[in-house]
Formats: C-alpha cells, sequence, structure tokens
C-alpha cells in the first residue's frame, strides 16, 4: 500500500492515469453517440469550406433530373428513350465525356435498343456500374 501512495504522489503517475482516465470517458461518450451531432456538423461545414463555387470548373456541366422533372414526365424512372434522347442533345455540344449516374440494371421500355445503340456509338459516355 506504501508503495501504491508513493507512486500515485509522481506527477508522471498522475498524468498516465489522468490520459487514461479522459481517454475511456471519450471513448464510452462516443460509443454511446453523443458525439455524433458535432462530428456531423464539423464535417458538413469542412465540405462546404472546401468546395467553393468560385473555384468550380467552367469546362463541366451538372445536368441533373429534379422532382420538377419527374412531375412533367408523370413517372420514374426515366424511360431508356427519353433518356437516350437527353444524351444524344447532351453529345451535340461536343463533351470530352459523359459521366452517367444513373444506374440501369433493368429496362425501362420503350427505347432501350435507341440507348444501347447510343452507348455503344459513342465511348466517352461513362455509365456507373
Amino acid at each position: 500500500m506504501r508503495l501504491f501512495s508513493q507512486l500515485s504522489q509522481r506527477p508522471i503517475v498522475q498524468g498516465l492515469t489522468a490520459g487514461v482516465l479522459i481517454t475511456l470517458i471519450v471513448l464510452a461518450i462516443r460509443a454511446i453517440g453523443w458525439f455524433e451531432p458535432v462530428d456531423l456538423k464539423i464535417y458538413d461545414w469542412l465540405l462546404r469550406s472546401r468546395a467553393s463555387p468560385e473555384i468550380s470548373d467552367p469546362r463541366i456541366t451538372y445536368v441533373e433530373i429534379t422532382e420538377e422533372d419527374i412531375q412533367r414526365q408523370g413517372r420514374w424512372p426515366i424511360t431508356d428513350a427519353v433518356l437516350a434522347e437527353t444524351l444524344e442533345r447532351i453529345g451535340q455540344a461536343g463533351p470530352r465525356a459523359i459521366g452517367l449516374d444513373i444506374y440501369r440494371d433493368i429496362d425501362v421500355p420503350p427505347g432501350r435498343a435507341e440507348l444501347d445503340r447510343y452507348l455503344s456509338v459513342h465511348p466517352n459516355v461513362v455509365v456507373v456500374m
């Protein structure tokens, strides 16, 4: 017992003990999930501060499908024919590449033949897999 009281008097042992206790408390709070909202807010802030619209490349154009577009079409997902026609119009502008972030694992008739033909003729279209 005397050895323990002598060791506990040393600053290095006190510092190590405090460090271990603080680490355990932080790990417990993190496991419970109390830090998650703060972590997410900081992460969102970092992403927003990094992606500045003033720095975006003017050579890149984003085309998106909005809720208004879906309402105008009256269905979702859009048909293969509409997708093929859209790619054709974008392709007329002469882009170096077109990235298509719409996953198609099944046909959405009509127009699958037109979409397949466009994709086979234009190797600059990169489709998400």
